[in-house]
C-alpha cells in the first residue's frame, strides 16, 4: 500500500534514498541515489523490519558486492543476506557483512545525484551514513 510506505532521508542536507530508474549497463540492476526529497513514488520504500529488506514492489535494495565501496542497487528481491539491512542506531548494516552500512558517497560533494554505496560503519559524526526513516504525508 502507498500510504505505508517511508521515505529515507540521509543526514546530509535533506537528500533521500531515490531510485534512479537507470539500469546499470544490460543488467537488472537498477542504480540508487541519493537526491532532493519530494516523496515522490521512486522516494518511497517498504521496509520490511521481520525480514530486512528495503524494496520498491519485488525489487530489493542490494549490498551484492560485499565489499567496501561496493554500488548499492536494485536487484529483483531473492532472501539473500546482501539485501537485509538491520537498523543500528540511524545506520544500516548490511545483512552480508555487519561491518559494512548504506553511505552516500562522500568522496565528492554529497548532492543529487550522488551514488549510494557500502562503506564501513563510521560514527555518528558521519552524515552520510545516517538515515532518518519517515513519512513525508
Amino acid at each position: 500500500m502507498a500510504d505505508d510506505r517511508e521515505v529515507v532521508e540521509n543526514g546530509v542536507r535533506g537528500l533521500c534514498l531515490d531510485n534512479s530508474n537507470e539500469k546499470v549497463g544490460d543488467t537488472k540492476q537498477i542504480r540508487v541515489q541519493v537526491w532532493g526529497c519530494h516523496g515522490n513514488d521512486n522516494q518511497r520504500w517498504d521496509l520490511d523490519r521481520d525480514t530486512g529488506e528495503i524494496k520498491q514492489g519485488d525489487l530489493c535494495l542490494d549490498g551484492f558486492s560485499k565489499r567496501e565501496g561496493g554500488d548499492v542497487v536494485l536487484w529483483p528481491c531473492n532472501g539473500k543476506e546482501h539485501q537485509k539491512w538491520w537498523r543500528d542506531g540511524k545506520r544500516f548494516r548490511n545483512g552480508a557483512n555487519h561491518e559494512l552500512c548504506l553511505d552516500a558517497d562522500a568522496r565528492a560533494d554529497v548532492g543529487n545525484g550522488t551514488r549510494v554505496q557500502l562503506y564501513w560503519c563510521r560514527g555518528d559524526d558521519h552524515a552520510n551514513q545516517l538515515w532518518f526513516v519517515h513519512d513525508l504525508d
